[in-house]
């Protein structure tokens, strides 16, 4: 089954779930990375595509890639590309009415043809250059012109063609799949690189524990903890989602969060966890013990340390505003007398 009919199937299934649908698509994409050889580094389509653009270089070997991209003029134009190609400045644009003025032809024929001109015009541009163009389809639409432009004198070989036709494909199925997972994750609550909620549902999300807090008259604490030091951006996030997990097994060695307990990735380097029927003096402990695990995860080789900040309704604040505030002033005050405790509202 093609990945656009599973991504079309799991919608159906999971219509009013778009956090099913993420998680979905995030998976589907990494997968299909893997499949291609390329590496995903986070969401940013042009971070996919240069990372396209690189696994090309590496198959291939003695050249460079670029995509051309249609812009709303309706011409493809070089959206990324390498800096190592010999043009003299001069701008590469294909306009595919060339090919189909009457914009009837079936979209195979159409995308041959447009892959040839571009090959062509490439060539025509520089000396000693052997060009390998391929069209990337969705269904009827021509999404990019992949090119890989060999800077080898012995050219491109059949054998490498390909493997290119077929990274091409793959290539097309990233694509695809990024798009869509985007469109998805637009209205989604989930953060795609750790699976937690994001800051999107932080608001809502802290609404409806505080109303539950409140009708029940049961306390709720908020955690938020950031790095000090930070060397390592994504191994650090990266080992504190395993932790967070870890933390709620209660088989686990350093247990401290609870599976009810909520953790939410609210910036690039900053975690909040929400802590329902949990008092002041207990989400101190448990936040302590997290900072000491903290410090012994495997990050360079190094201790690394968090600045942690405990809130507690309605001890500390009376809304969901306020008990974030409160929860970040004790994470800021924490990171300003050197980092590495935890600091009460």
């Amino acid at each position: 089954m093609f990945i656009q009919e599973r991504m079309e199937k799991k919608m159906k299934e999971h219509a009013q779930n778009p956090q099913k649908i993420a998680r979905h698509l995030w998976s589907e994409l990494i997968r299909i990375s893997r499949r291609a050889k390329i590496r995903m580094e986070n969401l940013s389509m042009d971070e996919i595509k240069a990372n396209c653009l690189s696994s090309i270089s590496e198959l291939a070997g003695g050249g460079v890639g670029l995509l051309l991209e249609q812009e709303e003029s309706g011409l493809f134009k070089t959206g990324m590309a390498s800096d190592a190609l010999p043009f003299d400045g001069k701008e590469l644009s294909i306009d595919p009415a060339l090919v189909d003025p009457t914009g009837t032809l079936p979209a195979e024929v159409k995308a041959e043809m447009l892959a040839k001109s571009t090959k062509d015009l490439i060539e025509s541009m520089a000396a000693d250059l052997t060009v390998f163009a391929e069209c990337i389809l969705d269904s009827d639409k021509i999404l990019a012109i992949l090119v890989f432009v060999a800077t080898d004198t012995e050219g491109v070989s059949h054998a490498t063609e390909e493997k290119l036709r077929q990274l091409t494909t793959s290539i097309g199925l990233v694509m695809i799949a990024a798009e869509e997972m985007n469109d998805s994750l637009q209205n989604s609550n989930i953060d795609p690189l750790t699976g937690f909620f994001n800051r999107r549902y932080l608001e809502p999300g802290l609404r409806t524990e505080l109303a539950r807090a409140s009708r029940y008259g049961h306390t709720l604490s908020l955690v938020c903890f950031q790095p000090d030091h930070l060397e390592n951006a994504d191994e650090f996030t990266r080992e504190i989602s395993k932790l967070l997990r870890s933390n709620a097994d209660p088989m686990s060695v350093l247990f401290s969060f609870r599976t009810s307990d909520i953790p939410l990735r609210t910036g690039k380097n900053q975690f909040m966890v929400m802590l329902p029927e949990t008092p002041k003096w207990g989400a101190l402990t448990k936040a302590d013990r997290f900072r000491k695990a903290v410090r012994e995860l495997p990050l360079g080789g190094k201790h690394q340390t968090v600045s942690v900040g405990v809130a507690t309704f309605p001890e500390d604040a009376s809304d969901h505003t306020a008990l974030v505030n409160a929860a970040q002033y004790a994470m800021d005050q924490a990171a300003k007398n050197g980092g590495d405790k935890v600091i009460q509202a």
